[in-house]
């Protein structure tokens, strides 16, 4: 999947209330229920060389395992909405 087309589906399903209850599906077959916490930004090589210039990297909540997962986007297959305003 690209940045592109996963900011596409954000906008088309009005998730920016971070409530959808999402599916996730990793390269390689691996599902989770999930919901999309927020876009970090890209971490740009500091002046001290901390960063390597890391990709923006997606935030969810795994409901499966109860924990954050933190992923670009090129390690997904798919993903879709299974309910909108799933936490409301």
């Amino acid at each position: 999947m690209t940045q592109d087309a996963f900011m596409q589906f954000i906008a088309t399903h009005d998730l920016y209330s971070f409530d959808g209850l999402l599916e996730i599906t990793l390269v390689g077959g691996i599902s989770h229920r999930a919901v999309w916490i927020t876009t970090l930004p890209e971490l740009k090589p500091a002046v001290d060389g901390s960063f390597e210039g890391l990709p923006e990297t997606e935030c969810f909540y795994l409901f499966d395992k109860k924990e954050y997962l933190m992923l670009n986007v090129e390690s997904m297959d798919s993903v879709k909405c299974v309910q909108e305003e799933y936490l409301k």
